[in-house]
């Protein structure tokens, strides 16, 4: 008995249709089951071959709408939205951050921050190398001064 020999066909000169076609036959057919990048790849290449065919199965693949679908993520999911709670007066519960601004008397941000209960907002001219001390006094002298000392803050 002789063993079967499987020829490996170059198929470089054939048009992109043709190629596409390949593809779908080793990737798409559900007897290929809608392998990755590496099996499919691998699974051709037993029979064809072309220039810029892996490159061509990893774009085949990534546009591959059942395989978008099914993916499995590898980031990790992000926790749970807490909503915030209602603010029970003004400037109990604020948020606040820096915002970058073009350069004005000496000053490049501002320090934003917005009461949640009237949603009024206060802009305090800063530059980008505020530290923690100055930004506490800058907290002190514009915020607290004017609303007292808020309950609950919220600041990334």
């Amino acid at each position: 008995m002789n063993p079967i020999s499987i020829k490996l066909v170059d198929i470089t000169d054939q048009i992109y249709e043709e190629w596409q076609s390949l593809i779908m036959n080793f990737h798409d057919m559900p007897v290929a089951g809608h392998k990755g990048v590496k099996a499919t790849y691998n699974a051709l290449r037993k029979h064809y071959t072309w220039k810029g065919m892996k490159e061509q199965i990893w774009a085949y693949i990534k546009h591959c709408q059942k395989c978008q679908h099914s993916k499995v993520l590898n980031q990790k999911t992000s926790g749970s939205l807490i909503p915030l709670p209602t603010p029970s007066g003004p400037w109990l519960d604020i948020t606040m951050d820096f915002t970058e601004m073009p350069e004005s008397l000496r000053y490049n941000y501002i320090l934003v921050v917005i009461d949640q209960f009237s949603k009024e907002v206060m802009f305090v001219p800063c530059t980008k190398e505020e530290t923690a001390l100055l930004t506490a006094e800058l907290f002190r002298d514009h915020i607290w001064c004017q609303h007292g000392l808020p309950s609950f803050v919220v600041s990334d």
